[in-house]
Formats: C-alpha cells, sequence, structure tokens
C-alpha cells in the first residue's frame, strides 16, 4: 500500500530548434526529389514529422541532414529527441553529446542529455547535467523539477524538496510540480504536508489521476480510509487503468472494516492480470 505514483523524467522541445517551417511533408519530399542535398529540406521534413508522431522517420530524415551537414546542431538535438521518444536513450544521449561540443550553451540539451541519463538510471550524471542546464539558465523550473526528482531517486529527500520548492517559486500553479515535491512529503514522512501538495496539485489539475491516487495513498498512512477510498475511487474514474489504485483501494476499504467491498476490488484487480493482487486475495479473502 506503500506505492506512490512518481514523476516522470521529461524531455523539453527547444523553440528555436521546432520554429514553424511553412509547407508540408509532401511539400519537402518535392524539394528533395529536385535537390537531394538540400539539407535544410531534410532537416524541415524530419521536424513535421517528429510533430505528427513519426518519430522512426524524423530519425532518418534528420540523419540524412547530418550527412549533408556535419556541422548541423539542431539536426543533432532533434534527432536525440526523437530516438529519446522511440526509447533509444543511448542514442539520444549521443545526439546531445555533440550538441554540446557544438554549441556549448544549448541549454535545454544540457536538460535533455540529463533527462535520458536518468532514464537509463545514471542519476548523478543526470544531476550534473541538471546543474549546468540551470547555470545556464537560473529560471529554468523544469531543470529544478527533474533534478529534485534525480535527487529523491538518490535518496536525496532534503535536496530534492529545496528543488522543488525552488520550482515552485518559478512555476508556482504548476501541479505536476506540487504533485513530486507531495512525493517527497510521503517519503520523509510528513504526510499532512503531502496531503497539502497533493491538494494544491488537484486544485489547478483536477484530471490529475496520479496526484489523487498519491493524496489517498498519503492518507492510508494517515488512517484515513474513507477518504482515501474517496480518492483512489476518483483515480480510478479519470484513469481506470490505474491498476494500484483498485489495490489500494481495496486494501482500504478492509482496513476500514469493509472486507466484501475490498475484496471485490482485490479481486477485479487479480482478474485483470495484477499478479500483486492475487496475494492480496489469498492472504485477506480467503
Amino acid at each position: 500500500m506503500k506505492k506512490l505514483v512518481l514523476p516522470a523524467l521529461l524531455f523539453l522541445v527547444c523553440e528555436t530548434s521546432f520554429s514553424q517551417h511553412a509547407g508540408t511533408i509532401s511539400d519537402y519530399t518535392k524539394v528533395i526529389q529536385s535537390d537531394p542535398a538540400n539539407a535544410v529540406a531534410w532537416y524541415s521534413r524530419a521536424v513535421l514529422k517528429s510533430n505528427t508522431a513519426d518519430y522512426k522517420g524524423a530519425t532518418a530524415d534528420y540523419t540524412h541532414a547530418i550527412a549533408l551537414k556535419k556541422d548541423y546542431a539542431d539536426a543533432y538535438y532533434n534527432r536525440g529527441l526523437a530516438e529519446a521518444h522511440l526509447g533509444k536513450s543511448k542514442a539520444a544521449i549521443a545526439d546531445f553529446d555533440k550538441v554540446i561540443r557544438l554549441k556549448p550553451s544549448f541549454t535545454t540539451a544540457w536538460y535533455n542529455r540529463g533527462a535520458a541519463k536518468g532514464l537509463l538510471r545514471d542519476f548523478r550524471g543526470a544531476i550534473s547535467d541538471f546543474d549546468k542546464a540551470i547555470s545556464l539558465n537560473a529560471s529554468f523550473a523544469d531543470a529544478y523539477q527533474q533534478r529534485a526528482l534525480a535527487k529523491s531517486s538518490l535518496q536525496d529527500l532534503k535536496g530534492a524538496l529545496d528543488d522543488y520548492t525552488r520550482a515552485l517559486h518559478l512555476s508556482p500553479r504548476n501541479a505536476s510540480i506540487l504533485n513530486g515535491r507531495g512525493s517527497v512529503y510521503g517519503l520523509t514522512k510528513d504526510f499532512n504536508s503531502a496531503v497539502a501538495d497533493y491538494s494544491e496539485a488537484i486544485k489547478y489539475n483536477p484530471k490529475y489521476a496520479e496526484a489523487w491516487y498519491n493524496r489517498g495513498s498519503a492518507y492510508v498512512k494517515m488512517q484515513r480510509y474513507d477518504m482515501a477510498v474517496s480518492d483512489f475511487t476518483e483515480a480510478l474514474r479519470i484513469n481506470p487503468r490505474l491498476m494500484e489504485a483498485y489495490i489500494n483501494r481495496g486494501l482500504a476499504k478492509i482496513a476500514g472494516g469493509h472486507k466484501t467491498e475490498g475484496c471485490l476490488d482485490l479481486d477485479a484487480a487479480a482478474k485483470a492480470g495484477y499478479n500483486r493482487a492475487n496475494e492480496f486475495v489469498k492472504q485477506y479473502c480467503r
């Protein structure tokens, strides 16, 4: 019942790299057919493919652009983003490395390399890159937020709280940052502060299923089972695939004296293929 839904590492698109490109994919295809050595046309078509989530096609086009222009920093950068979307974190890091060598002050390249390192669980490397991004832009709220997540992964909870608080000063109504800080408060067992942050996150984003779920988890720790059940129910209404909410709602119902109803939730999670639920069914319902 202790599991929280933690924030995810986020990749950012650089506005200068994804500036508006006039024309359509078809238009740039015609340009490429008539002028195959036009690196800008390959790059522009890649941008449009990325915008339609065709990351594989975009990667191929960025690669053509780079072959024609070896120092094409924006193409390396955007290929790194496309590779990140394809789950190829090592390849993304290699491209962000090249961007940083070409443009050492490219803030979001440092940030995104940090995010990719975080996905590979190189949290110290991620923190180093977020440090650099922040040194280049002290108002970079996302970098503070993601550095906080990396620090919490290394159990530097005080450092994580400090970074989340800095991020909130820069982006005070950011539900994701509030949810992240709430998660760290939960890890420190300061459940009152955790509930306060989750409540603020829900206030600014009422459809934030993870915040409802996390607040429910905090209520369980405070033995406020009816409120926990209510929050888990809302999380499931927003996101019916959040199986942990079925399990925790079931356990909260059982803890609150409603065993029959709780076992129905656990059975539903087990029948949905969530193996962990079977353990609780055997423990509480048989």
